[in-house]
This record gives structure tokens, sequence and C-alpha cells, in this order.
């Protein structure tokens, strides 16, 4: 009888420090990509490799993560809309852009609240 109330203890004692443990794991976070370019837009030939260019060279950057970014690139201008978690990273984003397209509009480009 006595082995039987340690078995359990020690079931018990097994099942709460798996419990406990699993429920500390924090989940993965997905693999979301920070740029892309624009699925609506119909770009093609340069505008297509500039944009391509773009969301390649900002997506290659994981201190820009938690950014989300459209590239639309129209007659060689590159537009930029979404949102970056702070001014730093926006900043960083019109600058990686800026490497690549000889011009860039960033009014769309917003900083989040918070």
């Amino acid at each position: 009888m006595k082995n039987r109330r340690w078995n359990y203890a020690l079931a018990a004692w097994l099942a709460a420090g798996t419990f406990s443990y699993a429920w500390s794991i924090e989940p993965p976070v997905p693999n979301v990509p920070i740029a892309s370019a624009d699925a609506s837009a119909k770009m093609k030939g340069a505008d297509e490799r500039l944009a391509d260019k773009v969301v390649k060279a900002l997506n290659a950057d994981p201190s820009l993560k938690g950014a989300r970014v459209t590239v639309l690139v129209t007659q060689g201008v590159v537009t930029l809309s979404g949102t970056a978690p702070n001014g730093a990273k926006a900043d960083k984003i019109r600058k990686i852009t800026a490497k690549n397209a000889k011009e860039v509009n960033s009014d769309s480009l917003r900083v989040a609240a918070g």
C-alpha cells in the first residue's frame, strides 16, 4: 500500500512538471516576410525587377522583424506602404530602399502606435 502511494505521488509530481513545462513554451512565430510586392499592381519589366530587388533587400535584414511593408514600383519610383514597429526601423527601411532605387516615396509608411 505504501509503495502505491509513492507511485501515485511520483506520477502526480511528474505530470505537474510536464504540464507546467508545456505551458511555459511559447508557440513558434510564423516566418512572415517583412516586405512583399504589391500583388494588385501589374508591374512588368524593369519595375518588377526593381520591386523584387527592394523586397529581397528588406527581407534579408532580420533587424526589421515586425515591420510589414508593401513595395510598389511605377516607372522606376518605389512607393513604400505599411507599418514599421518604430521610427528607427522606418528610417532603416527607407535607407535600404534608397540604396536600391533612385527615387523613393515613403509617405504611406507608418510607425505603429504604442
